[in-house]
């Protein structure tokens, strides 16, 4: 697969971030002088390669999104799509959003958790090189710990070797035409909610799927300590634009 560009990107910021216990979402929250979700819009405005960025979001949020959008992006903001009552419905919001937007069914579209906001143009750009030549890629990074197997979160049962696994993370890159013939046989299968595209086609049993770079520093804010990480690496001097980052593991 040659790559086609510009890539677009489909930011997923509907969440409402019930385990934070904060008034509002977490994506909305100021992190060092900007709400989360600038920093992943401004990181992929950033890159090259990138042609649009748009964000799926709830109603009330829109005004808001679009302006922040709008200075973190410039031009490149490509608007927003309403989200759904569960995340599997946002992500197929923003899907059947960017089909309507008569983008070529070809265009690479690289889906990313806006609460992932320190997402750096190393991982950016081995997506959309390995998905260039695979034609699809997900971030991944290799961890340091044990991995025990257990069935009730108590007792363990089991190891396996962490060589052979490796953890998902976002950016996920599918062509468009995928990611529509995805969503449309889950529908008409009434598959069970999924989590993203890589679980998406890991139901539909659409194998394989090509790994990309992943890096430690690419975490899901999850938990208040994860604000306190984030700041300490901000205040640090980590730079989105990184290219150097090192990836968990190695």
């Amino acid at each position: 697969m040659g790559c086609r560009l510009p890539c677009a990107v489909l930011l997923l910021a509907g969440g409402t971030g019930r385990r934070m216990r904060m008034p509002l979402p977490k994506q909305y929250v100021r992190v060092c002088g900007h709400p989360v979700l600038w920093y992943a819009l401004s990181a992929f405005a950033l890159h090259p390669l990138v042609g649009s960025v748009h964000v799926v979001c709830a109603s009330e949020w829109d005004a808001l999104v679009t302006k922040v959008g709008l200075a973190a992006c410039g031009t490149k903001f490509g608007g927003t799509f309403c989200a759904g009552k569960t995340g599997f419905a946002s992500l197929c919001n923003g899907i059947d959003g960017l089909s309507a937007n008569d983008l070529p069914p070809d265009t690479l579209v690289l889906t990313h958790d806006v609460v992932r906001p320190l997402v750096s143009q190393a991982v950016i750009s081995s997506c959309i090189e390995t998905a260039a030549g695979f034609g699809n890629s997900v971030a991944a990074w290799a961890g340091n710990e044990a991995l025990l197997e257990t069935a009730d979160g108590f007792l363990a049962h089991g190891c396996r070797r962490r060589e052979e696994l490796c953890g998902a993370q976002t950016p996920q890159a599918f062509t468009l035409r995928a990611l529509t013939e995805a969503v449309r046989e889950a529908r008409e299968l009434r598959l069970p909610p999924a989590q993203s595209p890589v679980t998406l086609m890991a139901a539909l049993g659409r194998w394989p799927i090509a790994l990309s770079r992943g890096e430690w520093v690419n975490f899901k804010l999850t938990y208040p300590e994860d604000f306190v990480l984030m700041r300490t690496l901000l205040r640090g001097g980590w730079k989105t634009s990184s290219e150097s980052g090192r990836m968990r593991g190695t």
